[in-house]
C-alpha cells in the first residue's frame, strides 16, 4: 500500500458521489474504510521502520492511531454535503481537496515511528561471567520487552528480584528480536 493507492481510493469514493453512482452514505462507507485501511498502513510502515511490527505496537500506539483516524472521520460528512451541494463542480476541484487526506498518510507514519522509535525493544541479559544468577535472573533472561514496560515493572539490579539487586550483573540490551508475549514473573 502507499500514498497513491490511498489517493486511488479516495478519488473512487468522491467520483462515485460526484457522478451519483452511488448515495451519500455509500460515500461515507466508502470514505471511511479507505481511511481506516490506509492510515493504519501507514501507522504500521512508521513503526516498522522502527523494529515494531503491527502486533507488537503499545496500547498508547493503537488509542493514538485509533484517534487519529476517528479523528478524519469527522470532515466526511460536510465533504459528502459540498459535493451533492455543488454537482456541477468540475472534479479536478474536488479531488484537490483529496490531497488533504492524502497528507495525512504521511503525518501519521512519522507520527508512529516517532512513537515507535522512543521506546526501543530491550532484552533482558544475563551476563555470563558472573558465576551465579537468581531464578529471577534465570527466569527473565532472553525476554524482550520495551523499555517502557520493563521501566514500570522490573529491572536489573532492582530490589525485586530473588537476589535483591545488589549482585546483580544482568543489563537490558536493544534488540530486533520479537517482543516477547504475555506478562513476565520473575
Amino acid at each position: 500500500m502507499s500514498e497513491a493507492n490511498f489517493r486511488r481510493g479516495l478519488r473512487s469514493a468522491v467520483r462515485g458521489l460526484w457522478s451519483k453512482v452511488i448515495n451519500e452514505s455509500q460515500f461515507i462507507d466508502a470514505m471511511q474504510s479507505a481511511i481506516q485501511r490506509n492510515l493504519t498502513v501507514a501507522w504500521q510502515e512508521g513503526a516498522t521502520e522502527c523494529g515494531i511490527s503491527a502486533d507488537e505496537l503499545s496500547e498508547a500506539e493503537i488509542e493514538a492511531r485509533d484517534a487519529f483516524i476517528d479523528d478524519q472521520f469527522t470532515y466526511l460528512s460536510g465533504f459528502g454535503d459540498a459535493i451533492v451541494e455543488n454537482g456541477d463542480n468540475r472534479l479536478k476541484d474536488l479531488y484537490s481537496r483529496i490531497e488533504l487526506w492524502v497528507n495525512r498518510y504521511g503525518e501519521i507514519r512519522d507520527k508512529a515511528k516517532a512513537m515507535a522509535c522512543a521506546d526501543q525493544k530491550l532484552e533482558w541479559r544475563i551476563n555470563v561471567r558472573c558465576k551465579e544468577h537468581c531464578s529471577s535472573c534465570t527466569r527473565l533472561n532472553g525476554k524482550v520487552k520495551r523499555g517502557s514496560y520493563w521501566n514500570k515493572t522490573i529491572l536489573p539490579r532492582s530490589r525485586d528480584l530473588e537476589c535483591g539487586g545488589w549482585r546483580c550483573c544482568c543489563s537490558l540490551m536493544v534488540t530486533d528480536k520479537p517482543v516477547s508475549k504475555g506478562k513476565l514473573s520473575w
